[in-house]
């Protein structure tokens, strides 16, 4: 069945051709997942998340011809990987020069250092 047909039949909500278009596309989506989140479960995660999205709003969908229903589904798959990525962030403190500056000449470091050691 083409993409077309595919697109249709899944817009009636039939598993039959979501099971094709998911065996056709979810080996790609989830390599452009890795490349975002390099830890294979939280992957597989955003994966399915990005699967149900599509599916979920397919009825939204235009075809527009070969390769649009990849083109749509990528771009779900990556919005979805970014977002993993924002939710899992780490907050980072921006600290001014001047109070490194300070918190370094604080510490001597040659003073905790032994000969062995520079040697």
């Amino acid at each position: 069945m083409d993409e077309a047909g595919l697109v249709s039949c899944c817009k009636n909500k039939m598993a039959a051709a979501q099971k094709i278009l998911y065996t056709r596309y979810a080996e790609d989506m989830m390599m452009l997942c890795l490349r975002y989140i390099p830890q294979q479960e939280d992957a597989k995660e955003v994966l399915m998340d990005s699967f149900l999205s599509f599916f979920k709003n397919i009825c939204e969908f235009t075809y527009r011809g070969e390769g649009s229903v990849k083109a749509w589904l990528k771009k779900i798959t990556v919005n979805y990987c970014l977002s993993h990525l924002r939710k899992r962030s780490v907050l980072f403190i921006q600290v001014k020069d001047e109070q490194y500056r300070q918190t370094v000449n604080n510490e001597n470091v040659l003073d905790h250092i032994n000969a062995k050691e520079i040697m």
